[in-house]
């Protein structure tokens, strides 16, 4: 299974910036551009599993495991 990291440094407290991604993972749209709308399917504790929709109706709906770990 392809995986992906991504590493920045942000200047806020933590709380704030694990709210943002919080936020991010529910409603990526208000984030990405190209994304019609998402399905969360499973929203957990520890993961949440969603299908992404995207606007170009070429591209494939994307299924995602994301994993929350504080």
């Amino acid at each position: 299974m392809p995986e992906y990291k991504y590493k920045v440094f942000v200047n806020a407290r933590f709380d704030v910036v694990w709210q943002n991604l919080l936020d991010k993972i529910e409603h990526p749209e208000k984030y990405v551009q190209g994304i019609r709308h998402v399905e969360i399917l499973e929203n957990e504790s520890d993961h949440v599993l969603r299908i992404i929709h995207f606007e170009n109706d070429k591209w494939e709906s994307l299924k995602e495991l994301i994993v929350a770990d504080k």
